[in-house]
């Protein structure tokens, strides 16, 4: 990753802005998180197709997105196996019979996104105790849900960290977390047929367990992102 990278933006609303005043060119994202994000919380599309079909047209002038990928990073809200016990949860529909008991936390920005207090209110009727912002599914969020300090964690679903740490991660039967596939997401201006052509090849290889395993190599036994990508790239003939 050379001079051309930029990682580590930030939120969501920080690298939009970003990419439309051409601070960045292009950026991996989510479908449905996307959707979500240039319709205010407004999208009623669940399923992949649905959502890819919406978001083309609710993008800005100016911005496109590529072909999305299989893979899928989903929001999740996970809880301990004691807290699942203690409490009976299995589902984000069955935290309607203690959430006046249980703290929230994971990002910031969950107090005003739809996939947060704002979704869970909305979908399954959800009013926490608390909402102790934390970071991304990060590691303070990991640690807050391992110490005690929140009993309900916003995490992502190929986290290496939930299947180390036996999270349980609460099903959404009324989806409030719809699609997330990986989909690239760039300034049109910046889209030439040579980077369609390599990202979307890219994307009809990658799949959700691929993604999963590539999260491990990084997460777990601390390979580098670049040699990871890189590696994968060898191995699947897209070099």
């Amino acid at each position: 990753m050379g001079e051309f990278t930029k990682l580590n933006i930030g939120s969501r609303e920080v690298s939009m802005a970003a990419l439309k005043d051409g601070s960045v060119d292009i950026l991996p994202d989510y479908n449905g998180a996307l959707l979500n994000y240039f319709t205010d919380g407004d999208a009623t599309q669940t399923t992949t197709g649905e959502i890819n079909t919406a978001l083309k047209k609710a993008l800005p002038k100016g911005l496109t997105v590529l072909d999305a990928s299989e893979a899928q990073d989903k929001d999740c809200f996970a809880v301990t196996q004691e807290t699942a016990e203690k409490y009976g949860l299995s589902s984000l529909a069955d935290l309607k019979q203690a959430d006046d008991k249980l703290v929230l936390g994971g990002a910031s920005e969950l107090r005003t996104r739809f996939v947060g207090i704002k979704g869970l209110k909305q979908v399954y009727g959800l009013d926490f105790k608390q909402f102790k912002p934390l970071d991304a599914a990060g590691p303070l969020t990991v640690a807050g849900l391992k110490d005690g300090v929140i009993d309900v964690a916003n995490l992502y679903t190929t986290q290496s960290t939930i299947k180390q740490n036996g999270f349980v991660v609460l099903d959404d039967p009324k989806h409030l977390v719809a699609a997330e596939n990986v989909v690239p997401v760039a300034r049109k201006s910046k889209t030439s047929p040579d980077v369609k052509s390599t990202l979307n090849a890219v994307s009809a290889e990658l799949t959700t367990k691929d993604l999963t395993a590539l999260v491990k190599q990084i997460e777990v036994d601390k390979s580098l992102p670049r040699a990871v990508a890189k590696n994968y790239i060898s191995e699947h003939g897209l070099d």
